[in-house]
């Protein structure tokens, strides 16, 4: 019910979990690795730490190419594009600290869908095809310490390229302020939400504080 775009939503994303009915974001409630849920899983405000960080990213490789297909079709279209993708230019650093924790935690925690290869060292996504070339971004101390903005001309966005090479949606804020986001299942309206406090986008949400 998440979906920006319910239209494009293949009918095996709207099976995910073992009882059906739900999107990636279902998940972390199956894998109870969230206690913001009623017990009819309804979702409540809140936040807690997870147990484990090695959870903090999951990943369903039988319907990991379903949902990239998704969000392919939705950045291919202009209009729908930004339905789904909005980043502000000062988010930049940030994206692509996410990506470069990504590249070191995704093949270490996912080895059956995401391999490095020893020489180019270059990230493959199995599923999907996806790769991320570690040059474009300028990993590496020495290379931020030189250049907060070392990513080569014609390199992809850093968020966007971190939304493809996974499944879930990813959002930055900063000052409680929504800066950027690759949103396609948690919640719609992306383009109407970006640029405002957290309070306002929660203002009408049952149980906020």
């Amino acid at each position: 019910r998440g979906f920006a775009t319910k239209d494009l939503v293949p009918k095996a994303l709207k099976m995910l979990g073992p009882k059906g009915g739900g999107v990636t974001a279902a998940a972390w409630l199956d894998a109870g690795l969230t206690r913001t849920a009623t017990e009819k899983g309804r979702l409540l405000t809140g936040l807690h730490r997870l147990n484990e960080y090695r959870d903090w990213i999951l990943y369903d490789s039988e319907h990991a190419k379903d949902f990239y297909d998704l969000k392919m079709g939705l950045l291919s279209d202009p209009e729908k594009r930004k339905t789904v993708y909005q980043v502000s230019p000062d988010t930049e650093e940030i994206s692509r600290d996410l990506l470069e924790t990504l590249y070191s935690h995704l093949p270490e925690r996912y080895p059956e869908s995401f391999t490095i290869d020893p020489e180019t060292k270059i990230l493959t996504a199995l599923e999907t095809g996806e790769t991320l070339d570690p040059q474009h971004y300028a990993f590496g101390e020495d290379l931020k310490k030189s250049d907060s903005k070392a990513i080569i001309e014609g390199a992809m966005e850093p968020l966007e390229k971190a939304g493809r090479l996974i499944m879930e949606d990813i959002v930055i804020m900063k000052d409680m302020t929504l800066k950027a986001g690759f949103v396609v299942s948690s919640f719609g309206r992306l383009m109407e939400r970006f640029g405002l406090h957290f309070d306002t986008i929660h203002k009408n949400v049952q149980g906020y504080e």
